[in-house]
């Protein structure tokens, strides 16, 4: 396995300690990251290839958000274009995977509405795989974080990768216990993943899910991230992990303790001292 980071917290690193992009990325390689994930439009005015190129790491995964759950049809072709950009853009940064988070929780009107939004989505995300495989780039979905949405649960993904050949899966180890599914049972209901994102959370007065979690270093919160490595190690997966670190407010250190974790995680004998399960 490899490891990756999310761009923005090496840009957020980089503002934090005062120093360059490229001197964040290359801090972050001492710990083994060789890879990053960015976000679409996340350059601003840069042109994308010479802002990604700063980091000093190629791009291994752009993720982009699109309508593909919306019921108005002219929403719906909105996010069909936006996904096509994203395509587009992820061809050009030479990246070999896109991450649709593929609907917002405004584009489904409640639990009754939820088997619309699904066909829905599917529909759009067909779409979004023949363009995918027509740029070389690989289109996938992650467990998101509103179980509203119809790719948050993990029955509700199970259908989908059937319904929808060549989607791959990202598995975001943190995620599911926003909403109260545990990682250790929804895990093995689905695919073995394409792309791995890492977080840990610690119930917090706010933050992200309901009720409220907050990001913490790994290891120190409730997600059993060592087990969920045992089990990707397990079935085989030989892909990259991506550090993913939300934190209500950013700690520069906390990223680094992140690093440091997954140095020692991917060690051959595996050992995290301390490290809950």
């Amino acid at each position: 396995m490899r490891l990756g980071i999310f761009s923005e917290h090496l840009r957020d690193y980089a503002a934090a300690k005062g120093i360059s992009r490229g001197e964040a990325g290359r801090l972050f390689a001492q710990y083994g990251v060789c890879e990053t994930e960015v976000g679409y439009g996340e350059w601003g005015s840069e042109d994308p290839v010479s802002d990604t190129a700063s980091y000093g790491m190629p791009v291994r995964c752009l993720h982009a958000c699109c309508s593909l759950c919306a019921a108005d049809e002219g929403a719906f072709s909105t996010g069909l274009e936006a996904a096509a950009r994203a395509v587009a853009a992820a061809g050009e940064l030479g990246a070999e995977f896109l991450l649709l988070v593929a609907g917002l929780p405004d584009e489904v009107a409640g639990e009754s509405d939820r088997a619309r939004a699904f066909d829905r989505c599917c529909a759009g995300l067909e779409e979004a795989v023949r363009l995918g495989n027509a740029r070389g780039v690989r289109v996938t979905v992650e467990n998101f974080s509103q179980p509203l949405l119809p790719f948050s649960r993990a029955e509700d993904l199970a259908r989908m990768f059937r319904r929808v050949p060549g989607l791959g899966y990202t598995l975001d180890a943190g995620n599911f216990a926003c909403f109260g599914e545990r990682l250790e049972e929804a895990q093995p209901r689905l695919p073995v993943p394409v792309l791995v994102h890492f977080k840990d959370w610690l119930p917090a007065d706010r933050g992200f899910g309901d009720p409220p979690l907050d990001g913490v270093p790994y290891g120190t919160g409730i997600v059993p991230l060592r087990d969920c490595f045992g089990r990707l190690r397990d079935a085989g997966y030989d892909g990259t992990v991506i550090l993913e670190h939300n934190a209500v407010c950013f700690r520069p250190d906390d990223l680094t303790a992140c690093a440091g974790y997954m140095q020692k995680l991917l060690a051959p004998d595996g050992s995290v001292p301390g490290s809950r399960v």
